[in-house]
């Protein structure tokens, strides 16, 4: 079920009042767990049934391993290992099972049988990296959650299931603790993270997916002025997108008493690759570093490890992403890329012009970047990449008509996303300072204006990830 359908609106006005109810005194807390539990099992079920089945056992297999390693101190590696393995096996099963098959089978190690029937299910990369974080956790020393009902409540929470952002028990369990009602709900916050998020995907994200769409498909019969804008509008969609959900999911959160990280920063902004890596995804980011930056051995060792670290790390990420090549070609030349960046000198960094022309060059770098990314997901990825990657050169030669309508929409796009850095936060803090009334005013207005003009989209690009 997508946040944009409306059976999720019917969905979350039943469950908000069955939950608010279950809150008020003299009702056992419990009570509440057993609601958000239900809830979310609820909202998983409507994509498959039976895959449900997987996230819970998923969520069984953390918090027992956590119990274990506590209990247990002479076994923890056996233990961490062990629940790593069982964590990651649906993952390799159901995401990158056929995508090594292919592979050995064309270098004629295996011949063994695809399963190209499987469905991915949703959010399994996401709920996957979510128990991987607790139970490596308490294996460092966190201590672990004995109530399985409260686990299970971090482990199902349905805002964030499905695309992120990754939430850290360290930052979510501890708020099970609050007393929630309908008085503590900062209905603003609430407010503004939903349209916010709305306004980005159904406005923006679903607008930009009609332009790069078509040329990502068919890049053969398009120009090369159109690939240019194609892989521009790309590059603006998947930031509306995937920030929007995350906006909608912090909100959708806030309805209901909680705190999720915010995901993005003004990643266009970014003045080099590291600084790049902070603002985009950043809870996969943090993710990345803690488990397997980290651990092998990161800046402590040397720069040839370092170099080494940064690259294998990447190029896993980018295989997090989908299982193509196309996807680990693009997190190997981010690594490359942010080896680069260790080399420019500070002062390039905090010097007007050379800070003006870094942050040119990183948009660019990881625009151009994206067709790696966006081509993963099409019939013929690796040769529709390199045919945009040598077309697009040729429009300073012919460049060939683009859509008027089509590259006014991209641009003004583009200026919103630079200008949204600098006046993003006067907005944010302008709108929660508001009366109700106005508040519920421009509610409604963005609430219309979306009903009216979006093309209609209920999907978001993350899910497939």
């Amino acid at each position: 079920m997508s946040f944009l359908e409306p059976s999720f609106f019917v969905f979350f006005i039943l469950f908000a009042g069955l939950y608010f109810f279950s809150r008020r005194d003299g009702i056992p807390p419990k009570t509440a767990f057993v609601v958000l539990v239900a809830g979310s099992a609820l909202f998983y079920s409507f994509s498959r049934p039976s895959y449900l089945l997987l996230l819970l056992g998923d969520s069984a297999v953390a918090w027992i391993s956590g119990i274990l390693l506590t209990r247990k101190p002479g076994h923890r590696r056996l233990i961490l290992w062990t629940a790593l393995l069982l964590l990651l096996a649906p993952l390799f099963v159901f995401k990158y099972y056929n995508f090594f098959i292919s592979n050995a089978r064309w270098l004629g190690l295996f011949s063994g049988a695809d399963m190209s029937g499987l469905v991915l299910p949703l959010g399994i990369s996401f709920f996957t990296f979510q128990s991987i974080s607790y139970v490596s956790d308490v294996y460092r020393g966190m201590p672990c959650e004995k109530s399985p009902l409260r686990y299970f409540v971090y482990s199902t929470f349905f805002p964030h299931l499905a695309a992120g952002p990754i939430v850290t028990a360290r930052t979510f369990l501890p708020q099970l603790n609050r007393l929630v009602s309908l008085k503590t709900i900062d209905f603003q916050k609430a407010a503004f993270f939903l349209l916010s998020g709305f306004i980005k995907k159904a406005f923006f994200a679903d607008r930009l997916a009609l332009i790069a769409d078509p040329i990502f498909a068919h890049p053969n019969l398009f120009s090369p002025g159109e690939l240019l804008l194609g892989n521009l509008a790309y590059s603006f969609q998947i930031y509306f997108d995937f920030s929007g959900y995350s906006d909608i999911a912090i909100g959708l959160a806030a309805l209901l008493g909680y705190d999720l990280p915010e995901n993005f920063n003004f990643p266009y902004s970014a003045a080099g690759f590291r600084d790049f890596w902070r603002r985009w995804h950043i809870t996969l980011s943090s993710w990345l570093r803690d488990h397997i930056y980290i651990p092998l051995g990161g800046s402590r060792r040397g720069p040839i490890l370092l170099g080494i670290s940064l690259v294998a790390t990447m190029g896993l990420g980018g295989l997090w992403h989908g299982a193509h090549w196309n996807f680990v070609i693009w997190g190997l030349l981010h690594g490359l890329l942010l080896i680069a960046d260790r080399f420019v000198p500070d002062r390039f960094r905090t010097q007007a012009a050379s800070r003006f022309f870094l942050q040119g060059f990183t948009f660019i770098a990881v625009t151009l970047l994206w067709v790696f990314f966006r081509s993963g997901s099409t019939l013929n990825g690796w040769e529709n990449a390199l045919y945009i990657y040598s077309h697009m050169p040729l429009v300073f030669q012919n460049p060939g008509s683009v859509g008027a309508r089509s590259l006014a929409f991209v641009l003004i796009s583009g200026f919103l996303v630079f200008i949204s850095s600098i006046v993003y936060e006067k907005l944010r803090m302008g709108f929660l300072s508001l009366e109700p009334v106005p508040c519920a005013l421009w509610c409604a207005v963005g609430t219309l204006l979306l009903v009216l003009f979006s093309p209609g989209s209920d999907s978001f690009l993350y899910f497939v990830f």
